[in-house]
């Protein structure tokens, strides 16, 4: 496969697996919780719009959605915009379409802070090379964020973050995936579009001053990073506005979260923490017994680490393996 081949199924990746987890997040799931687990089944029998029901709450999360789904112009805007050997911020000649070519679906490799810094200090085996499997920084995220959803059950003082709230409540599917899934992706892709946009604007100026890779990490971090993490405070001011503590911590929120993302170059953790979060907080509102949720979270959780481990021991076997039967020429 040629090299341009290469970077376009690259590119592809990123767009077909943001359009997936939307798809699945905010279509299958809330179809599920509004007809299988009846979630619209109080509007539908009323015959009127109610903004706190959970039909309510996806319509209006609904216009966040496609706000969210136009995530996929980074990539798209990198492939038709940059040369393969190039980083936004690094380019000889830079158009004004560069401020739409920085892309932090999963980009580890291109624009993960951490992979770009090792691979800068020139060592052999980048320690950050893991990060390029999709599956294995989803595994390890659902991994570290379910455990800290466990522990926000136990000791309710860890909630970062609270969840929107609907006035019904029918069923518990229904409560966790509308107060969960829905906000989690719409929320986390209209801040990324915006965080990719200003990171955009930085990278084209980084390179038409010639400040390099490392002016644009600086930059991203130092400057960036706090006025997204400002406009997301900004947004949740309608919920939070009469408790400094909560605005704050909503703050704190999306600083770690996106810088997680800009470490990694991937939206994943910051989804699935936002997710866990939510999940978490919505199950111990409509659970009674919370001991409940803590022993079957725990099953689960112990079931994918076993698999996880299963599965790195099966991958670790099969790659030593395949190297073993590589003839060496004399």
């Amino acid at each position: 496969m040629a090299e341009r081949e290469k970077w376009i199924v690259t590119e592809g990746k990123e767009i077909v697996l943001y359009l997936a987890i939307g798809i699945f997040m905010v279509i299958l799931l809330p179809i599920f919780g509004g007809f299988v687990a009846r979630g619209f089944e109080e509007s539908f029998q009323a015959g009127a719009f109610d903004i706190s029901s959970y039909l309510g709450s996806f319509i209006i999360y609904f216009f966040l959605i496609i706000g969210s789904l136009s995530l996929i112009i980074y990539p798209i805007g990198r492939l038709i915009a940059v040369d393969r050997k190039d980083h936004p911020a690094t380019q000889k000649n830079p158009s004004w379409f560069t401020i739409f070519t920085v892309s932090l679906i999963h980009s580890p490799e291109e624009n993960g802070a951490l992979y770009r810094l090792f691979h800068y200090l020139g060592l052999k085996k980048n320690p950050m090379r893991w990060s390029l499997s999709i599956l294995r920084v989803t595994m390890i995220s659902i991994l570290f964020f379910g455990l800290l959803g466990i522990a926000q059950v136990i000791y309710p003082q860890l909630n970062i973050a609270g969840v929107p709230q609907t006035a019904q409540q029918l069923s518990t599917a229904s409560d966790v995936i509308f107060g969960a899934s829905v906000p989690a992706f719409s929320e986390n892709g209209v801040l990324l579009f915006i965080f990719c946009f200003l990171a955009g604007i930085n990278a084209y100026v980084c390179s038409k001053f010639r400040l390099g890779l490392g002016a644009f990490f600086a930059i991203t971090i130092v400057i960036i990073l706090p006025i997204c993490a400002l406009f997301w405070l900004g947004f949740h001011n309608i919920v939070y506005g009469s408790s400094d503590a909560k605005r704050f911590a909503t703050f704190v929120f999306a600083f770690v979260g996106l810088f997680i993302t800009i470490l990694l170059a991937s939206l994943i953790p910051f989804l699935v923490w936002h997710f866990m979060n939510n999940a978490f907080i919505k199950l111990a509102e409509v659970v009674a017994v919370k001991e409940d949720i803590i022993f079957i979270a725990f099953l689960i959780w112990g079931a994918l680490l076993f698999s996880y481990i299963v599965a790195e021991i099966f991958i670790h076997r099969y790659k030593k393996k395949k190297k073993e039967r590589i003839i060496v020429p004399e």
